[in-house]
């Protein structure tokens, strides 16, 4: 099949059984110079409850409004049928599914050779998954908490060129004071080298996102005041 663009729309009648052939108008107007066959859409989801899934119906939820009506929690709600355990498992029930479509991170799909899915979100040119992607749509969302706190706030909108708005940010949480004198050197020396220029460059490699200069260089600016 050729390379697939969905908008959020699309996207979240399609995993709420809403979309049931692969040939839809609106599947065929959002990729107008490929000819879908009339297969059966197999929309397939996490069965375990797990941030993969709360993430993904955040997403949905934030950018396709009342075309994705189930709340941003970790249990699926949507009405598709099909499910595995884990994302290792999702994966594998794609490949062995016609006509079968699921989320699970980047290095699953890299892993299995799984073609992915383009996002349009109103940019020139929807957004294939990629680590570069993923760091361009950490870029559109919002730094809130206060002092020390860092949570990125997306409302998976962004129509900036070249970012996917379908990314997960993992966080590292440590204590600002009172940790153990014997592991101070090791944990913040762990801590520098991961948000530095060069070990933000190495996630690349594990099908990981690094983070946008603008943020990362407020994270080491807090790394640098632990005690």
């Amino acid at each position: 099949m050729p390379s697939l663009a969905l908008d959020a729309s699309t996207l979240a009648r399609l995993f709420d059984a809403r979309i049931t052939r692969w040939n839809h108008p609106a599947i065929q107007r959002l990729n107008p110079d490929a000819k879908w066959p009339d297969m059966a859409v197999v929309p397939v989801h996490r069965a375990d409850d797990f941030g993969t899934t709360q993430n993904f119906n955040a997403c949905l939820r934030g950018a396709a409004g009342k075309s994705w009506p189930c709340p941003a929690d970790k249990k699926w709600h949507g009405r598709d049928e099909r499910s595995a355990n884990g994302s290792d498992a999702l994966s594998h029930m794609v490949t062995q599914t016609e006509g079968a479509i699921g989320y699970f991170e980047l290095s699953f799909a890299a892993k299995r050779k799984i073609d992915t899915v383009r996002i349009a979100t109103g940019a020139p040119e929807p957004a294939a998954p990629s680590t570069q992607s993923a760091s361009k749509g950490i870029a559109t969302a919002e730094v809130v908490g206060k002092d020390r706190d860092l949570t990125l706030k997306s409302g998976c909108r962004t129509s900036a060129e070249g970012a996917c708005p379908i990314v997960l940010v993992t966080y590292e949480i440590v204590c600002g004071t009172g940790n153990r004198p014997e592991s101070r050197p090791a944990l913040k020396s762990s801590l520098t080298c991961t948000a530095s220029k060069e070990g933000q460059e190495e996630l690349h490699s594990f099908h990981y996102a690094p983070l946008p200069e603008s943020v990362a260089a407020q994270i080491r600016e807090v790394i640098s005041t632990l005690s």
